[in-house]
């Protein structure tokens, strides 16, 4: 893995890890816990990963985006409304 697949992976996971561990998860019944999550991961510039940089995005490669949706998988975030976050992002 390269250099910056790591730093958007430990990103990535560092803010699932801080907004998304499933203790918080499972004791949030209304889902507040999404709007900080998804603030983190935009002010990081993760939903905008793939997206070339004369977009307004970051450029990451392929397995750099994947990294962040594995992180999402791994905590048990990653769903409809979470892919449908992203798909907002790359439309906007």
């Amino acid at each position: 893995m390269a250099e910056s697949e790591n730093i958007v992976a430990e990103t990535a996971e560092k803010i699932f890890a801080d907004l998304a561990d499933a203790q918080t998860i499972n004791r949030d019944k209304n889902g507040a816990w999404k709007a900080p999550l998804w603030q983190a991961l935009t002010e990081s510039g993760l939903p905008l990963s793939w997206v070339p940089e004369d977009c307004g995005g970051s450029g990451a490669s392929l397995a750099e985006g994947f990294s962040v949706l594995g992180a999402a998988g791994r905590f048990a975030v990653l769903d409809f409304e979470f892919l449908a976050g992203f798909a907002h992002q790359y439309s906007s």
